[in-house]
């Protein structure tokens, strides 16, 4: 019988996506990937799980352990109903820094494999939205790897452009944007960053506009490339 033995069974696989009215009128083929099919509708998921395996491996989770973690969003989600299948007790705090090494270490095991063997390989381009940082750490890394032209480009808040130097400030994006630069980054990896307001990241009819923050031309690898004017994502 395919029955998953606790929810933490269905974390991961999940689809890509072609994405044909966004690239509209672009050189690349652009996919998305639905992170939204985990259990808890979130990529923290995969994280959320990591942490307590890693922590469980390491021997340092007992019956009565209360599990303190600083977060400020769908990592907390993660855990709580991962630490709801395990029986575990955890307390939620805000964060001042993100830099568990399962974080990244689980997109390098999961989400990077999950996208070189849907894509068969031929994956170009990366984009994601950086808040714990992880996900564009783990990602880029291994795909990199495997394909050192790729490129990694990270998203943030143009209100709280701390990535490329700016002053961290307010804005309505969830699940990016700490107004910090992360520890579990690694800046190293990521080849341009893009700014979007929060305006354009509301859901709307039209693909929300951002721009680039350096550089010029097109921005690709191989035969594929993503335009830099009205670049949608």
């Amino acid at each position: 019988m395919r029955i998953a033995r606790d929810v933490t069974e269905l974390i991961g696989n999940t689809p890509l996506v072609w994405l044909h009215r966004m690239a509209e009128g672009l050189h690349a083929r652009v996919a998305g990937k639905l992170e939204s099919f985990n259990p808890a509708s979130s990529v923290k998921d995969r994280i959320g799980l990591a942490m307590i395996e890693a922590a469980e491996r390491a021997g340092r989770i007992t019956k009565d352990t209360v599990i303190l973690e600083p977060t400020s969003g769908n990592t907390g989600i993660a855990l709580a109903f991962v630490c709801a299948a395990r029986g575990y007790k955890l307390v939620l705090t805000m964060p001042q820094q993100f830099e568990n090494p399962a974080n990244p270490e689980v997109h390098r095991r999961t989400t990077a494999e999950e996208i070189w063997r849907d894509t068969d390989g031929q994956v170009d381009i990366v984009v994601a939205g950086v808040g714990t940082g992880g996900t564009i750490t783990g990602v880029a890394e291994a795909i990199k790897g495997r394909k050192p032209a790729c490129k990694a480009i990270a998203v943030e808040p143009i209100e709280s452009a701390v990535l490329t130097g700016g002053k961290p400030g307010s804005h309505g994006i969830q699940g990016i944007g700490a107004g910090f630069i992360p520890k579990v980054l690694n800046r190293e990896i990521v080849d341009e960053v893009i700014h979007v307001g929060t305006r354009d990241a509301k859901p709307r009819e039209e693909v929300p506009q951002v721009r680039r923050t350096r550089g010029s031309g097109e921005l690709g690898c191989g035969d594929m490339a993503v335009e830099e004017a009205g670049l949608p994502v």
